[in-house]
């Protein structure tokens, strides 16, 4: 299916990220966006969940932009649950940066896993017109970068939710998604030796921690029915850029992914409906 091709990682030629398998990225239109929501709400699975951190925040505001007017936000908001309903679509954004210390509050991750297991399983009693259509993950970068014992941390949460992952998976129509985490690339020497605190020493330092997060999130959900955005990451790489003072890529990368999750979204529509022509207004 094209649209599981999409969260591929694709082909890179001559700087341009191109799916594989003979699927083509399409510029959508006001109206073929307008017409991708009624064929979607026709089925009553329009709806969408976004889980993580400030990352995952980023990318629903810019997705939602997209729908809404078809034009990109100049500012990204970083924090807080959000909600938002287009053409009778609910598209939410739920806070959970998933891996947090002990240190910030006692008990601080035992009840972040549980909360957000507790949220996911909803899913699966909800009935089948409720359910969201798609359900994007991600973790917590920050927690990543500066705390050395994130893998364990990481392992703990995914354990917990794996059990919830793989019921979703094989009792519904959910498509879960996991957002392979950027890389903060920039081709700047100068962002590149500024990217400095008390953690962390280099620019390097960064990507190689990122990428092993990446690797040991595959590892660990592995069978449970997640697929694995990698194109999403490529993309942004592609772009290039980093948000001054932040562990956030740039607005226009943020906007590439935005309006690849664009065509994942249109394209899992089309499966639904392979003779309408989703481009006509």
């Amino acid at each position: 299916m094209c649209s599981r091709v999409l969260l591929d990682k694709g082909s890179i030629r001559k700087k341009t990220w191109t799916p594989d398998k003979h699927c083509e990225l399409h510029n959508y239109t006001t109206s073929e966006l307008g017409h991708m929501l009624s064929l979607r709400h026709s089925t009553g699975t329009a709806d969408m969940w976004f889980i993580g951190d400030s990352r995952v925040r980023r990318l629903w505001d810019m997705f939602v932009s997209l729908l809404r007017t078809n034009s990109p936000l100049k500012k990204l908001k970083k924090f807080g649950s959000r909600q938002s309903i287009v053409d009778k679509a609910n598209f939410t954004y739920i806070w959970s940066p998933f891996l947090r210390g002990e240190g910030e509050w006692p008990g601080a991750d035992s009840y972040a896993k549980q909360q957000l297991s507790d949220k996911l399983a909803t899913i699966i009693t909800l009935p089948h017109d409720k359910r969201p259509s798609f359900v994007f993950l991600g973790t917590a970068v920050w927690y990543t970068l500066h705390k050395s014992e994130f893998k364990a941390a990481l392992k703990s949460t995914l354990q917990t939710l794996y059990p919830v992952l793989r019921n979703i998976s094989l009792e519904t129509d959910t498509k879960l998604v996991w957002i392979m985490q950027d890389r903060l690339y920039t081709r700047n020497k100068k962002v590149q030796k500024s990217i400095k605190d008390k953690y962390l020493s280099s620019y390097q330092e960064r990507s190689t921690i990122i990428t092993a997060q990446n690797e040991f999130s595959m590892h660990l959900l592995k069978g449970s029915g997640v697929y694995f955005w990698r194109s999403a990451h490529v993309v942004a790489e592609l772009q290039g850029g980093i948000e001054p003072g932040s562990n956030h890529v740039s607005i226009k990368a943020v906007e590439q992914k935005a309006r690849l999750l664009l065509n994942i979204y249109a394209q899992s529509i089309q499966e639904i409906w392979p003779s309408e022509n989703l481009w006509t207004s």
